[in-house]
């Protein structure tokens, strides 16, 4: 999904820092970050502010930051970036026009998944994501 620096600050309610640029994706892991992506750094058993340079040297465009601006990359300064990573994701999901299916349980749900995405790409666009989490 694309979006600008500038709608993700109005979305989270943060403060930009730096320029305005189209972002085409978000991560909160610096591994799987991809060129022109928004990096949202989580904090649990380690800091994820503290990869922020790895993101962006991965080809993260933008990032979020409840700390200082770490790099010059463009930054939205937000209280909470777990807060503010819930808050993109809301909006996302408010900006899509077509029924979302989703899949719970204990066992099998990637198989139910895919056989899912399957059946219903049958019958027109389906999108499904690309891991399982």
């Amino acid at each position: 999904m694309k979006f600008t620096a500038v709608q993700v600050a109005q979305v989270v309610d943060g403060k930009i820092d730096g320029k305005d640029l189209e972002l085409d994706g978000a991560t909160q892991d610096s591994r799987t970050v991809t060129p022109g992506s928004l990096f949202v750094p989580l904090v649990a058993e380690r800091d994820g502010h503290d990869y922020i340079n790895q993101a962006v040297q991965a080809g993260a465009s933008a990032y979020l930051t409840s700390g200082k601006q770490a790099t010059d990359a463009t930054s939205v300064q937000v209280e909470d970036t777990a807060s503010a990573l819930l808050s993109l994701g809301a909006a996302a999901r408010t900006s899509i026009q077509s029924p979302v299916i989703g899949i719970t349980g204990s066992v099998g749900k990637t198989s139910v998944k895919d056989l899912t995405t399957s059946v219903l790409s049958q019958r027109g666009t389906t999108h499904s994501s690309p891991r399982s989490f």
